[in-house]
């Protein structure tokens, strides 16, 4: 009875309902992975939506994947039939595409003058109450700016390598996003990734 009355509550804000093919829970589409069958049968991610062809949706998360192959609901959403191997790699495909999307959307944001890079730079931002998020490295031993960071949400990701690649830069053990819209939308993101992990 309240999956009903959350359904109805998310109907009348004006949210776009889809229901996960693993668990059935009906959630809005932003949060849920779109899976479309491509022409040549494989399937494909569709992080943004926009892909042509039958989608199912489905949560993000592992288990999720292994209950809708355990009950074939993927390949009866797609009408079509679904291998065991590409059910046992669809959540790395999904963790890959969103780290690139993460990535590429970190590059944006430095062409835009919205992530500050350098320990010093990061403790000015926060002193002045810019930084909206914290992204620190996974391969860093400790945790940065520990003192200085106040209430601002911290996520662990990527390699300090592959956090400096994605910011024209060299390896940075940690990035400030000063951004707050932008510091949401990446949150999104990386939890995202971090549930098929």
């Amino acid at each position: 009875m309240p999956a009903k009355t959350d359904e109805v509550c998310l109907e009348k804000s004006g949210a776009h309902l889809r229901t996960c093919v693993g668990c059935g829970k009906v959630m809005e589409k932003e949060s849920l992975i779109r899976i479309v069958s491509s022409p040549d049968g494989i399937l494909v991610p569709d992080l943004k939506g926009k892909l042509p062809g039958r989608g199912a949706y489905i949560c993000c998360s592992t288990s999720c994947i292994r209950m809708a192959a355990r009950h074939k609901a993927l390949a009866r959403a797609l009408r079509r039939m679904v291998e065991l191997p590409e059910l046992r790699f669809l959540d790395q495909k999904i963790r890959h595409l969103l780290e690139e999307r993460i990535c590429s959307f970190l590059g944006i944001l430095m062409k835009g003058k919205k992530i500050v890079t350098g320990r010093e730079s990061i403790q000015k931002s926060f002193q002045k109450g810019e930084i909206h998020l914290l992204l620190q490295a996974a391969d860093v031993s400790s945790p940065i700016l520990s003192d200085t960071r106040q209430g601002v949400p911290v996520r662990v990701l990527l390699s300090r390598e592959t956090l400096g690649h994605s910011v024209g830069k060299a390896p940075q053990p940690v990035l400030g996003v000063v951004d707050e819209r932008a510091s949401k939308k990446l949150i999104k993101l990386i939890d995202m990734k971090n549930a098929f992990e």
